[in-house]
Order: C-alpha cells, then structure tokens, then sequence
C-alpha cells in the first residue's frame, strides 16, 4: 500500500474573517513606517540648497564635485548671487542714440503719470514718452560683470564662496520714445487749476477745492517744469505771493474788463499811460490782488521805452478779450446782434477788424441769409488733439492750414511740430485753382 495513502490529512486552515477594522488597523502599523523612512532621507539636490543657504561652502564643493569627477581644475571659489533690497524699483529702458544725446551729466530724470495714463519721462524741459512693455522674461541687471571666479593662490585653501548682488529685478521693458511736440499733459493741468478758480465775489471762492504750486502740479501733470511754464503763459493763470497758482474765471475777467472799459471812457486811464497805482485805483483791493495787476500789466500790455513804469495796453487784447466775454455767455449768436453788443461795450474810438476773430471766432451762413458768429476759443475747446479737430470739422468741412493754425497753438511747442501733425492725420483735397484744403482726419 502507497504510504502516501496512509499519511493524515494536513488540518485545514480556519476560513474566519478579520474584520475590516483590524485589517486597517495592521495597515495602518506599515505604511506610515514607510513614509518616515522616505521623509529621513533627502535627497542631493534638498542637502545642496540646504547647504547653500546655511553657507557651507564645504560641503557645497563636495557635492558639486562628484558632478564633476573629472575637472581636476574646479574650482574651491564659488559665486552666490543674492538681491539687493531695491532690486524691484529699476524698470529695463532702451532708447535711440538721438534721444540719448538730449540727457546730461547728473540731470535729473523723473517718470511721471498716474496709474490709469501713459508714463512720460522728464527732464527739467523735456518730456519724453514711454512705450511700456510687460514681459514673461525676468531680466536681471548686474553692476559688476558676471566672470568665473579666481582661484585662491593657496592651493590647500578651503572651499569658499565669494558674493555677488544682483542690482535689479525687472518685469516691465520700456521704450523712450523721441521728445514730444505737443503738451498732451495740458488737459490734466487745466482740470487741476480749475478744481478753485479766483471769483470776483470774495465770498464765492472756494475754500474746499485744492490750490497747487508748482511741486503739486510736477505731481499730476506728464509735463515738465519748462513745459507747464510755458502752457501757463497761454492761460489766464497768475501765480500768488504764496507760489500757488489760480485760474481766473470768465465772470472775473469780464469784472476786470467791465472796471478798465470804464474808465477809459470816463478819461480816468489812458491806453498809452498805464501803471501800478492808477489799475489800483479802478481795480478794489478786496477783490483784485496786487498779483493780478502785475499779471495784466505783463500779459495785456507793452512797457513804454524811457518811461519808467508806463505801460501801454495792447488794443488789439484788449478787443479780443471783449469779443471772448461776449461770444463765451452765447456760444453762437447772429452776427447782426454780436456787432450790436460789441459796439456798447468797446471803448471809444476802437474797431473790430477780421484779425481779431483769428483763432478766437468763426462764421456760418444760414438759410435765412444771415450770417452767424461762433465761438472756438482754444482755451474752451477739447484738449484732445483729434477731440478738437473733430469739433473744428463739423463747424466747417474744409480748412487751409493756416486758418487751422491759432486753434491749436496752446497743444503744439513749433510750427513744424503742427505742419508734421497735419501732414500724418489728415485728409486732404484740391480744388480746382489747386489749393489745398483739409476734410478731416485720417
């Protein structure tokens, strides 16, 4: 008989289920001590920053050694590169030779504009636009040029490190673009001076709104010194003993000019003899500063040669701030009814000619026959280059450059600033004598 057969049967092993809470529970004694075993050991590259960090420039050059096991040469001497405090307020800004010639040894440089307009760059009489760019790239800028470091002449030396700073971080890319012909920032500037214009009633002038100098306005406006100098001087702005400047209102001007008419028919003034004292005494203390004399005297008239302190008024500013006064309560009106007011008003003995309205006023037909005057005084128009050849083009369909010309002397600094503008943005047509005409914007 096969012993096999007689050999007892193995005893079955017990079918009973552990239940699912043991079963988690001896997993739960495993797997976590396998997680503490990967978080014990770190690897090359965690010991690597590590070391770095804490400064060990031992065991830096060890690990980076066995990179590199056969550079018998590498070096015991590493770099390490760290940020200076400011490196985020540099901004990386190219330009071309011709606008770089316009900067000077220690000039100062000033970016200015708010948040929500174009940056421009300025010098103390120049502004310089700037095209910003935001860049996926991070430049870094460096002072002292990047360069493999000197090995120590100690050969037996200890591993070291030597530091270099990174002088800027930079996000933003710009572009300085070629110095700007037009006060754009003149819009801006108007809005801040008109925020407390001088009334003529004490009582009405407002002590809520903001009255700024010079400083404040650098603050606000993308122009520079020279450039906001020179856009006040085509305002009516005069600027007070305390370094504040003020916008005089329509209704104060046509106070003042009320006062002057006055006396001029009144024989109390003449034009060819103005001073100080004798504006003083037309002109009521609590209402006009000494300020606004000087202003007058310097802006509306012409120091007589030989004569100390005699001034001669400038009849045709005189004339043509009238027409202003008139025509800026009207807007538009009848030409018949316009000659009407104005020859109440003028002094006597004086004439409108048609220079005066240059630049100040223009004329309609209309279906009645009737000739209509208008009112387009560039201190009142839109500041908006285009804005403002828009309004211009639907008073009229065609214009020759120099009747367009006195509208925008306040926007461009020259002549050939103005020429260039139209030749770029403009429409043109020829009539049949071959004259040249503008029809609106490109």
């Amino acid at each position: 008989m096969n012993k096999f057969l007689n050999r007892p049967l193995t005893p079955k092993r017990s079918k009973v289920q552990r239940s699912i809470g043991e079963s988690e529970k001896n997993q739960e004694n495993v797997i976590p001590a396998q997680k503490s075993k990967k978080i014990d050991e770190k690897s090359s590259n965690e010991i690597l920053h590590e070391a770095i960090f804490d400064n060990e420039a031992e065991l830096v050059h060890q690990i980076l050694s066995k990179n590199r096991p056969f550079d018998q040469n590498f070096s015991k001497t590493m770099t390490k590169m760290r940020f200076a405090p400011q490196s985020e307020e540099y901004m990386l800004l190219s330009c071309d030779e011709s606008v770089i010639s316009q900067f000077v040894e220690n000039q100062r440089l000033t970016i200015r504009g708010e948040p929500n307009a174009d940056a421009v760059l300025c010098t103390e009489t120049q502004s310089f636009p700037l095209k910003i760019v935001e860049s996926a790239t991070t430049v870094l800028l460096m002072k002292e040029m990047l360069k493999a470091p000197v090995e120590a002449e100690n050969e037996t030396a200890a591993a070291n490190f030597e530091f270099r700073k990174i002088d800027a971080k930079c996000y933003a890319l710009g572009e300085i673009c070629a110095k700007s012909e037009i006060l754009h920032g003149i819009s801006r500037l108007k809005d801040l001076l008109h925020e407390n214009e001088l009334e003529w009633v004490v009582a009405e002038n407002s002590k809520n709104g903001k009255i700024y100098g010079m400083s404040d306005l650098l603050k606000y406006v993308q122009m520079s010194r020279k450039e906001i100098e020179i856009a006040i001087e085509d305002l009516p702005v005069v600027k007070m003993s305390n370094g504040k400047y003020q916008y005089l209102s329509h209704k104060y001007r046509g106070e003042l000019q009320s006062l002057l008419v006055e006396a001029l028919d009144n024989d109390e003034l003449t034009m060819e003899n103005m001073n100080f004292e004798k504006l003083r005494q037309i002109w009521p203390v609590g209402n006009v500063p000494n300020e606004i004399i000087h202003w007058f005297l310097e802006r509306k008239c012409v120091k007589n040669s030989g004569s100390g302190e005699n001034f001669t008024i400038v009849e045709d500013e005189l004339i043509r701030d009238l027409i202003k006064i008139v025509m800026y309560a009207k807007n538009k009106m009848g030409f018949r009814h316009f000659q009407e007011i104005i020859e109440k008003i003028l002094p006597f003995g004086m004439k409108i000619q048609e220079s005066h309205f240059a630049g100040l006023c223009e004329f309609e037909d209309t279906p009645n026959g009737e000739k209509s005057i208008i009112y387009l005084s560039p201190e009142d128009l839109p500041d908006a280059i285009s804005d403002r050849f828009r309004h211009l083009f639907t008073i009229r369909k065609l214009w020759q450059m120099e009747e367009l010309r006195p509208y925008f002397g306040d926007l461009f600094k020259s002549r050939v600033a103005f020429d260039k503008y139209l030749v770029q943005h403009l429409e043109y047509t020829l009539d049949q004598q071959n004259q040249l005409f503008y029809c609106g914007l490109k």
